[in-house]
C-alpha cells in the first residue's frame, strides 16, 4: 500500500510536466504533416508503392511450361521447363569465372571470342539459347 500511495504521490506531481510534453509533441507532429502535404485533400486518395518484378509477367511474354517433366522427358521439354522457372533476358548471359592464381571468381557476360574479347568496345554479347542451356544443365558451364 505504501509503494502505491508513493507512486501515485509521484504521478501526481509529474501530471503537469507530461501534458506540456504531450502538447509540444501533437504541435510538432502538425509541423510536421504540414511539411510533408499530409493533410491536404489531394493526397486524402493512398498511394500505391511500386514494387519490383524479377519476371515480367505480361501474357505475350509468357511461355507456356510443359505440364509435367521427368527424368523420361526429352532433352527439349527439361530445357523448356528450366527457362520457363528461371526466366529473365535472352539476349545475354553471364558466365562464371574462377581465377585459380588469385583464388578470385566472378560473373561476366559471354561475348563471342571468349573472355579476350569482353573489354573490346566492338565485343558481341551471346543470346541466350536452347543450346546453351542444354551445355549448362549438361554441367559444362555455369550460367547467372
Amino acid at each position: 500500500m505504501a509503494a502505491r500511495k508513493e507512486l501515485g504521490t509521484t504521478g501526481r506531481d509529474e501530471l503537469p510536466g507530461l501534458r506540456q510534453r504531450i502538447a509540444e509533441l501533437e504541435s510538432e507532429n502538425a509541423r510536421l504533416r504540414e511539411l510533408l502535404g499530409l493533410d491536404r485533400p489531394e493526397r486524402a486518395v493512398p498511394i500505391t508503392a511500386w514494387s519490383p518484378h524479377l519476371i515480367d509477367l505480361t501474357p505475350d511474354l509468357v511461355k507456356p511450361r510443359p505440364s509435367s517433366v521427368d527424368h523420361a522427358s526429352s532433352p527439349s521439354d527439361k530445357v523448356a521447363l528450366f527457362r520457363a522457372l528461371f526466366r529473365g533476358r535472352d539476349d545475354v548471359y553471364a558466365l562464371r569465372w574462377e581465377n585459380s592464381r588469385t583464388g578470385k571468381s566472378g560473373w561476366s557476360p559471354a561475348v563471342r571470342g571468349g573472355s579476350q574479347n569482353l573489354r573490346k568496345p566492338d565485343r558481341e554479347l551471346l543470346p541466350l539459347t536452347d543450346d546453351v542451356v542444354t551445355t549448362h544443365l549438361a554441367g559444362e558451364i555455369e550460367l547467372g
